[in-house]
């Protein structure tokens, strides 16, 4: 699975709209829908900004669960 989609299936999961997670990466809701449609990968800046992003989230929820 690419990470656009990897992307949307967090966002949907967390039930957050794509102005939400858009604002949280600094990037528009275009080309976040872009992302998550597959329709254009990231470039390296903004991936490496999507992969920090979900993994400190997923350290979060982690966090969260042993609490």
């Amino acid at each position: 699975m690419d990470l656009g989609r990897e992307l949307k299936l967090w966002r949907l999961q967390q039930g957050l709209s794509k102005r939400a997670v858009a604002k949280l990466l600094g990037v528009s809701i275009p080309t976040l829908t872009r992302w998550e449609e597959g329709l254009v990968e990231p470039r390296d800046y903004n991936l490496q900004r999507i992969q920090d992003f979900l993994e400190e989230r997923i350290k979060s929820l982690s966090a969260k669960s042993r609490s």
